[in-house]
């Protein structure tokens, strides 16, 4: 049976250390995190709902994935690596529906930052080293979901036609 299918064991009759209250207020310091209100920027969001148009339905897209979570290190690798990686993610990443497998890197790009240079190219050289194709989108470039279709074309599936045309 897949895992949702499985039968759930009997839940055990609640015991006094289920019923415990809440830790004293005396002794509780609220951690100083707050939610944020929200994850993607709004080009990052606009530019989801157009890869939710154009790519084929069942395709995974995962926005702003953290290089590590992509990356496997060896153990016995240097620490440098790890470090490299650690703190680096890519805007959105197209994944296969059935296995999750990595299909395509798509990362935004700012020409006129010279800056980003050194980091667009160590994100060349480690998705180039492990075979995973990067698709750049210029930051300041009007795109269409014809011109993200046609570059992202090679690497996944591509969905409905009449979206195409839509502006970005």
């Amino acid at each position: 049976m897949g895992f949702f299918n499985r039968q759930q064991p009997e839940t055990p009759p609640p015991t006094a250390r289920h019923e415990s209250t809440p830790p004293h207020t005396a002794y509780y310091n609220p951690l100083p995190y707050q939610k944020k209100s929200r994850i993607l920027s709004a080009h990052e969001i606009e530019f989801y709902h157009v890869l939710c148009e154009i790519l084929a339905p069942d395709l995974i897209i995962c926005p702003k994935i953290n290089l590590a979570d992509i990356v496997y290190i060896p153990t016995g690798t240097e620490e440098r690596h790890w470090e490299t990686i650690s703190q680096k993610y890519i805007n959105f990443l197209i994944c296969d529906p059935a296995t999750s497998a990595p299909l395509c890197a798509i990362e935004f790009i700012d020409p006129q930052n010279p800056e980003t240079y050194e980091l667009e190219m160590l994100m060349n050289d480690i998705c180039r080293s492990i075979n995973l194709p990067l698709v750049r989108f210029n930051i300041r470039y009007q795109c269409t979901g014809r011109d993200i279709a046609d570059l992202l074309y090679p690497y996944v599936e591509i969905g409905y036609q009449e979206c195409l045309d839509d502006d970005l």
